[in-house]
């Protein structure tokens, strides 16, 4: 890769990691984006985190530069999950000798479940199956999309991730991976070939690309919970598929609820209905646990049966695992999820479960509730919550305090009854 290359990137691109340009603020988000990154790189290691992702950022775009010369006529999902997985592979001889062997054996695993290429491949499927089992349900000349549309969206869900794999930092707290996409990806799309599951090729127009990038480049919602919940009022009728931006905000709204929930949602004998609690527990319950950081580890037993035999097991919640805290993930999502779901059965007939939405929301009162006694536990020193290791609780107080007081708004908040949105 020569400098000369390296220098026809956009602005945006060369400083992704470095500073705040590379960050659009297309919804309004608090904390901004600006002191999101401050925080982020007063820690050197995160800024040496970055700058290792850079490198692979410009190595994909060489890598995809060269392909389009080639005029491989495979389908282009396949060939963008086969590209990243070199490029990280490829990575692994830049970290110390004693862990290239673990990180080989996650990139080689990535296929498995609940690791990125099947949640990708997952929510490609998921997504052709909730516009297939609903056509029957939408009839008339008003559809959510058009049929190329649902077919750019397939692609979609097997691609929105991709860009996590090239070391980006806090990939669901930071729209790194929605920049690799619109400003690498995006710009390699037109002309490209899809194959979608039914064996339809498709070749990627301008406005193909547009609808793509407007929807994978702002589809996730952290840090920007409810001006993206909102639109939900998108998928009304009285808006207009063939409009671009109504378009991309219909697909950014089926992508979340298909991205949150996975398989274990899905239209089925007449309602949207949880399919697979198990699922529904991994992917939507300890997705949101992910969204509450603390300095707190809890002891816990459960009692396991196993061939007929009760077996005390010992387990730990590290809530300082967590990536964020976020409390109003939960609060805002529970409100978009609603909407969503309410618009779609009002408007379109798609009937919605009775459990779905309690569920829901007992999903995310769970966890605010588990985390309040959490920080009530460990600031009284009840068996069972200790503090992090090397955490000095007295520095923490106040913190904690605080946080307590954003958890039980939160709780306070979702257990409201919900008022819908006036248009």
């Amino acid at each position: 890769m020569n400098i000369e290359f390296e220098n026809n990137f956009k602005y945006e691109v060369k400083y992704l990691s470095l500073g705040e340009n590379a960050y659009r603020e297309v919804l309004q988000s608090s904390p901004t984006v600006n002191e999101r990154l401050s925080i982020l790189q007063s820690d050197p290691k995160n800024v040496e985190a970055r700058q290792q992702m850079l490198r692979a950022v410009l190595r994909l775009d060489y890598v995809l530069t060269e392909k389009d010369q080639n005029n491989d006529q495979r389908s282009y999902d396949l060939q963008l999950v086969e590209e990243v997985k070199q490029i990280a592979l490829d990575m692994v001889q830049t970290l110390p000798a004693e862990k290239q062997a673990d990180a080989l054996k996650f990139i080689n695993n990535l296929g498995e479940s609940p690791w990125l290429f099947f949640h990708l491949d997952r929510t490609g499927k998921s997504i052709v199956d909730f516009f297939e089992n609903t056509k029957q349900v939408i009839k008339g000349e008003n559809v959510l999309l058009t049929t190329r549309q649902i077919n750019l969206m397939e692609f979609v869900g097997r691609t929105h991730d991709i860009g996590k794999l090239l070391g980006s930092l806090n990939a669901q707290i930071d729209p790194d991976h929605e920049i690799i996409y619109r400003e690498i990806i995006g710009k390699h799309l037109e002309g490209k070939t899809f194959i979608t599951h039914n064996g339809r090729k498709i070749v990627f127009e301008a406005e193909d690309v547009r609808f793509i990038i407007g929807v994978v480049g702002l589809h996730e919602d952290i840090w920007r919970e409810e001006d993206f919940a909102h639109q939900a009022e998108s998928l009304k009728k009285e808006n207009n598929p063939q409009d671009i931006e109504v378009a991309i905000a219909r697909g950014r709204t089926i992508l979340h609820f298909v991205d949150i929930f996975g398989d274990a949602v899905r239209f089925q004998d007449g309602a949207m209905r949880i399919v697979d609690k198990d699922a529904f527990q991994a992917r939507f319950v300890d997705l949101f646990r992910r969204h509450i950081k603390l300095p707190i580890i809890c002891t816990k037993t459960k009692i396991i049966t196993v061939d007929g035999k009760d077996n005390q097991v010992l387990f730990f919640v590290e809530w300082f695992l967590g990536k964020v805290f976020r409390p109003q993930w939960g609060e805002h999502g529970v409100a978009g999820l609603t909407w969503t779901f309410g618009i779609l059965r009002d408007e379109w007939g798609i009937n919605i479960g009775s459990g779905l939405i309690p569920a829901v929301q007992d999903g995310v009162i769970q966890v605010l509730e588990e985390a309040e006694a959490a920080i009530i536990g460990v600031k009284k020193n009840y068996p069972g919550y200790r503090y992090q290791e090397g955490i000095n609780p007295q520095d923490l107080q106040e913190e904690l305090s605080s946080k307590l007081e954003q958890i039980k708004n939160s709780i306070s908040a979702i257990k409201a009854p919900l008022r819908p949105r006036s248009p």
